[in-house]
Formats: structure tokens, C-alpha cells, sequence
């Protein structure tokens, strides 16, 4: 059985594990909540790029498979 020297220690690296452990779920929970904003911002530009391509495709003229009249 460790004598009790041996079990502080043992207690002491794992509570220092814990805290590290507590850090970087912490930089994670950040890291996620930041590319969460980051990827709503990105879908609401993309929308916005699908709008305004689809209402400028009525204004550019026949598509480009159409052949004009005189073939």
C-alpha cells in the first residue's frame, strides 16, 4: 500500500490533470461557439449570392445553350 507521501502526489497529478483537462474543454467550447458564428455568417452570404445570382439571371439574356434565331 503507498504510504501517504505517495497518495498526495498522486493526488496532486491528477487534480493537475483535471485542471488542464478543464482548460482545454474551455478552448474548445470556445474554438466551437467562434466557428459556429463564423459558419451562420457564411450561410447568410451564400444565401444572399444565391438571391442575387437568381434574380441577375433574367437580366443577362438567353442562356448560353439558346443558339439565336438565324442558326
Amino acid at each position: 500500500m503507498p504510504d501517504a507521501t505517495e497518495l498526495e502526489r498522486r493526488i496532486v497529478d491528477l487534480e493537475l490533470k483535471f485542471m488542464e483537462q478543464q482548460r482545454l474543454l474551455e478552448d474548445l467550447s470556445l474554438a466551437a461557439f467562434t466557428q459556429d458564428r463564423v459558419m451562420a455568417r457564411l450561410t447568410q452570404q451564400l444565401q444572399r449570392l444565391v438571391e442575387k445570382s437568381e434574380a441577375a439571371a433574367g437580366l443577362v439574356g438567353p442562356d448560353a445553350d439558346d443558339k439565336p434565331p438565324h442558326y
